[in-house]
Parts: structure tokens; sequence; C-alpha cells
């Protein structure tokens, strides 16, 4: 209008009129008193005439565009006219800032304060750069007016009455002159690239309290809502897609980490809504991080995806209680990483454990296998973690412990490499850690050893005394006689042993994982033969045919059993079945001493699904197992006979030996469903454990009825 913000309402209408009759006739009208060059050239139109008349023409819409225009009362306000006039605004700066030297306000310098404010304010947005020194300023000499009882008597009483400007409505003033500097700051300047003045701004102590929360929160109402929005999406597409939780976690850090930044500057770490925000953000990560961990396994100990997701969990706890679960499930994943952190070195140690035991069915050299696989030891011992439970190392060495025995008997028995086998047994023991094992190889070295002592000398060790030569030569002739003896008795046992109409197999060890009968092709199960220390039974006929051993032959170790994945009883359980479309598969694995049969049970009906034989120390994988939730039954023992019947000889075959049946109560979950990437199918273990080893399997006692309930 060309008006300072206090002129009379009828000067007001005379400026109107002229400015319509100018514009009638297609003329700018004439300058006016404030238009100031510094504010850049006035496009006065029909439009914007219309438009100025009507956001006036409200009483308290012309109070709040008043507060953004210049008010001439005094005679300071007159000089300061005519140099912004003349387009001097510093010196119109200087004649207004030196009525004010004093900092109290009274009737010749009260508008001074807010027409240097608005000075200052439009110096700040000029030529599209940000002048903070001249904004801070402006919001300084701003407050200082609207926070003075004095400024507001002083600009009442010089105002038309019209305008309303009365302590009622002086709250509202207030909020509209400060948010509309905010709108205007968040507009012209890029507020989130310079926080610590958006700081300074906003704590300014000529901003009174109950408006700072207003600006502060809009300023950051916007952000807070979308980053909610940003966690509840992370939330529902790591629910659906759970393959994927840590690419969204990790989306969801990145593009909330700017916004967050900003509002925990702006409120400060202590503010209520910061926190429960922060916690909120450090809750999603924890779930991004829980699903990562239970639906991708093959990556759950090769990288550093969980360990990430926990980090940003960590990162935005505040709240003691988000703190503590944080903590607590980092510590689980901890455990469990460490508890399982070899499981690639484990396994593969596995697969050569397996590999060993089939090139001694095979007759592959035993020595070979030996040598080959005291390589496989020492690496696996050398890469393991030093955090590897006592129990798992046990298991490792008593089974390489177990193999190596194997090695060194079938050296004896079927090579009569004692020498060697000797070496082997004596290497067993270096690494054996169970007891009951240690003993069966001491035992083996002992008849070993006599074994050494029979090739070399023609009869079993006896101590000699060598005080006197009559002695001496007493134990020649003793020696010289005993050879003769033995002789005859072996030439007749060869004799005896040809004549038979039945041929002799060959013999087994006692202890040996897997049978090395390679010739046994009338065995009725799995290459099984039944042998004694010093008798052989024929398989192939109904009567057994015995033949007496003299007890200075060198003694073998034998006993009879299926071999690992053997099925005996599968045409008595009707139950028996696989699914061809179920990629799910479930490892036996057997540390016990004695043989197994396993039987997984489905849990709803009790019925048998599987049951196959795992030798001791040995393991066997179930495939295309049907999903369902399972229990075990077991029935393990030592020397498998044929002849052994059940259920009124329904069942044939069973241990003769050390029997145990036992029930597990812990159910195994057997799943496979469809992901975006594929399937997504069960694969995992479950341990028969040795009585003295702590187990996670609750079990009960149970009998053959039990067992063979079908």
């Amino acid at each position: 209008m060309g008006l300072p913000v206090n002129a009379a309402e009828r000067t007001i209408k005379k400026n109107i009129q002229n400015f319509e009759v100018f514009l009638s006739i297609g003329q700018q009208p004439k300058p006016q008193e404030t238009d100031f060059e510094f504010l850049g050239v006035l496009n006065r139109d029909s439009s914007t005439l219309s438009e100025t008349i009507r956001k006036i023409e409200a009483p308290k819409d012309r109070i709040n565009y008043s507060l953004f225009w210049f008010s001439k009362v005094t005679e300071a306000d007159n000089e300061a006219f005519s140099d912004l006039k003349a387009n001097e605004v510093d010196e119109a700066i200087e004649k207004w800032e030196s009525t004010i030297s004093n900092n109290q306000i009274n009737e010749n310098n009260f508008t001074s304060y807010k027409n240097l404010g608005l000075l200052y304010y439009y110096k700040s947005f000029q030529n599209g750069v940000v002048d903070l020194k001249s904004l801070r300023k402006s919001i300084t000499l701003y407050g200082k007016s609207f926070n003075s009882e004095e400024f507001w008597e002083l600009y009442i009483s010089h105002f038309n009455n019209s305008i309303l400007l009365n302590a009622g409505n002086r709250n509202d003033t207030l909020s509209y002159l400060f948010r509309t500097i905010f709108n205007e700051i968040q507009e012209k300047y890029n507020i989130e690239e310079d926080v610590e003045f958006v700081k300074t701004l906003i704590n300014h102590k000529q901003i009174p309290d109950e408006f700072r929360e207003e600006i502060v929160s809009s300023l950051v109402y916007d952000k807070i809502k979308s980053i909610e929005f940003n966690v509840e999406e992370c939330n529902t597409l790591c629910n659906s897609n759970k393959s994927q939780s840590y690419d969204f976690g990790n989306n969801l850090y990145n593009n909330i980490k700017d916004s967050i930044f900003f509002i925990k500057n702006i409120l400060g770490e202590n503010d209520y809504r910061f926190q429960m925000l922060s916690d909120k953000i450090a809750d999603e990560f924890l779930n991004c991080a829980i699903t990562t961990f239970k639906n991708n396994f093959d990556e759950r100990y090769t990288n550093t995806k969980v360990e990430t997701l926990f980090n940003y969990a960590g990162e935005y706890a505040i709240g003691d209680i988000t703190k503590r679960r944080v903590r607590e499930n980092e510590t689980a994943f901890n455990e469990a990483v460490n508890l399982s952190s070899n499981d690639s070195i484990i396994s593969e140690f596995f697969e050569k454990l397996e590999e060993s035991n089939r090139k001694l069915d095979n007759l592959i050299n035993p020595y070979t296998v030996y040598f080959d696989f005291l390589v496989v030891l020492k690496y696996t011992l050398s890469k393991v973690d030093i955090n590897i439970k006592d129990e798992y190392r046990s298991m490792i060495l008593n089974l390489s412990a177990s193999l190596f025995r194997n090695c060194a008997v079938n050296l004896s028995n079927n090579l009569k490499d004692y020498i060697r086998a000797k070496e082997i047994l004596e290497k067993s023991l270096e690494y054996v850690k169970d007891s009951s094992i240690k003993m069966k190889i001491l035992d083996d070295l002992e008849i070993i050893n006599n074994n050494i002592k029979i090739s070399l000398t023609g009869y079993p060790y006896k101590s000699t005394n060598n005080s006197s030569t009559d002695s001496t030569s007493s134990d020649s002739k003793s020696n010289w006689i005993w050879g003769i003896i033995f002789g005859i008795i072996l030439l007749v046992g060869i004799i005896s042993a040809n004549s038979k109409s039945c041929k002799s197999e060959n013999k087994i060890d006692k202890y040996k994982n897997s049978s090395s009968n390679s010739n046994s092709s009338n065995n009725s199960q799995n290459n099984t033969s039944t042998t004694s220390s010093n008798k052989t039974t024929n398989t192939t006929q109904s009567n057994s045919t015995k033949e007496e051993v003299k007890n200075d032959t060198p003694p073998d170790l034998k006993v009879t059993r299926l071999k690992t994945g053997a099925t005996p009883y599968n045409s008595y359980f009707s139950s028996i079945r696989s699914d061809k479309g179920s990629y799910c598969r479930l490892t036996l694995i057997n540390e016990t001493e004695e043989d197994a049969l396993i039987s997984l049970v489905r849990n709803t009906t009790d019925k048998v699904i599987r049951c196959v034989y795992v030798r001791s120390n040995d393991k066997y994988t179930l495939k295309n197992v049907p999903t369902g939730k399972y229990y075990m039954k077991v029935y393990k023992g030592t020397a498998w006979s044929n002849e052994k019947t059940f259920k009124s000889n329904q069942i044939k075959g069973g241990f003769k030996f050390h029997e145990d049946f036992a029930k597990f109560n812990t159910a195994v979950d057997i799943e496979q469903y469809k992901t975006s990437k594929g399937l997504s199918y069960s694969s995992g273990d479950w341990t028969l454990y040795t009585i003295t080893t702590t187990s996670s399997y609750g079990f009960n006692s149970s009998t053959s009825s039990d067992f063979f309930n079908d």
C-alpha cells in the first residue's frame, strides 16, 4: 500500500482509490513513501491490489501482517525512513540503534526495536544467501520488543483501535511472529545442514518458553512421523520376507540416520520424545538381527550381518529395558557363535572320518588310512576355535582314537602287521579321552605285544631269569620243546580247519566300527558274521560247527555288526515312508560305545517313519524326511544276532549283549516352505550321547515292547 503500519484508515482508502484510477488507465501508480529500493521493484496491478485489500480486511490478519512491516511514529523513524528511501540502509540502522543504546524501551524508541528487527530480518534473506548474523539480531530485537509490557502499551496507544491489538490476542500475535520467522528460515535455508545454528535460534533467550516448544515441535514433528513410518515398514517387510531381514534393517539404518541426527541435536538426548523414538528404532534392529539369525542359517557364522544389526540396536538403545534386551540377545548370539563357529571344520572332520571308515570297508591299506587321517586330525585341532566346548573336542579325539584302533586291529587280524599295529595303538593313546575306549586300546596293545613275541619266538612271552648259566640253558631247552609243540598244534589246527566242509570266514575285530569281511556273501544282513575269540560260527548252516583254538594261538578281536544305514526292521514297521518332494534331512550321530537302532517317530500318531542302524561313533543322514514333529526311540547294544527274535518270533534280529531301550522326550520340528529365493527346509543333527555326557535331550528308559509298538 506504500504506507507505514500506523497509517490512518482514511489514508489507506485514499491510496487504494489512487491505485485503482492509475490501473484503470493502464498506468503504474506513482512511487510511494515506503517503496524502498533494497526490497526490489514492486509490481502493482489489479490482482495484487485486490489480494492485498482482501488480506488486511480482517483486523487480526492486519495485526499479523503489521508485524512484518515498518512503523513511523517517532522522529527517529522519520529520519530513518528518509535514509531507506534514499537506499541508505546502514544510515537508517545507525539512526534506530542510537535510540536503543540504553536498552530501555520508552515512547521515543519503542518502534525502533521492531523496525530494526524487521530491517535485519529482510537483510538476512537477500540475494539468495542467509545472513545468520543479521537473523540472530532480528530475533533478539523482536524478542526484546514483544517481551516488554511498555512496548505493548505504547504500541497500542499509537495505533488505530480498529487493529484490535490488545492483551487478549497478544499470545496469538507472538505465536504467529515466531512461527512465521521459522517457516521463512525453513523455506529459504537448509536447516538440516546447520543444526548448531537452529539450536542457537530455538534456545535464544528472547524467545518465550511457551512458544519455543511449539517451534521445536514444528521442526521435528514431520521427521518423527517419517522415521516411525520407516520403522513400521521395515517390520512388515521382515515378517513377510524373513530371508532378507538384514537388507531391510540395513536400509532402515541408512534411511533414518540423517533425520535422527537432526532430531537428537534439536531435542537433546534427555528429551522423552527422542528417547521413545530411539528405543523403538533399537527394538526394530533387534528384531531384524534375531530374524536374520534364525533364517539365514548358511550365513549365520560366516559373516557379520547379525553382528552389524546388533551394533545398530546398541547404538540406538537408550532406555534401561531396551539396553538390557539388546545386551541379553547379543550375549545369546555370541554364545551360539562360539559354540558353532567351527561348524564347517567339524563337518569336514566328520566327512573325512566317514571316508576313512569306507576305505577300511573297501580293504584299503589300514596304515595308509591311519596316516592320512592323522593329518586330518592335526589340521582339525589346529583350526578349531579355543572356545569350542570340551565335549566337542573330546568327541573329535575319541572318534579319531577309535578309527586309529580299528586300523591297528585290521593290520593285526588281516595283515598280521603287528609292528605297525602297535605304533598306531600307541599313537591312539596320545589322543583318547574316554576311559572305556582307552581300556580297550590298552587291552588290544597287550594282545598285539603278545602277538609280536609269538611271531618272533614261536611262543607266548614269558619272563626269563638270567641270573645263572643253568637257568639260561634250561630256558633254551624249554623254548625249543615249546616251539616243537606249538608247531605240531598249529599244523594240526591247519589240517583240521581245511578238512571242514564249511569254509571259515575272515574274522572281524570285536570293536571295529565297520565290517572288514569282504567275502561273506552268504550273510543274511549287511555283511554280518558271528565270531568270538576262540570259535568260528558258520552262518550258511543252521547248526554251528565249533573248533577249539589253542591258547597259544595269536588271538583275534571279533564282533558281529550291521553296517550303518541298515534297516533290518523295515518289513515290520508298516508306517516307514519318505517324501520325494521333501528336501528335509536329519543326521543321526551315535556317540556311544554301542551300536544303535534309532527310530524317528511322528509325534501326533506315534508311528515309526524311519528306523535305521547306526554304529557306535558313527553317523547317518536321513533324507527326504516328511515334514512334521517327531521324537526318537532307541534300541542299542552289541553283538548283532540274526537269530534273536521279538514279539513271538514276528521280528528277527537283535543285540545279544548290553541291550538298552530308551524313549526321548524332546520333539524335533521338520519344516519346509517356499521363500522368494526358493525353498527353505530343515537340516540338522540329533546326537545320542554316552551316559556320562551332558545331553540336551530328556529321555526315559523303555522296553522292547514300547520300541516295537507300531
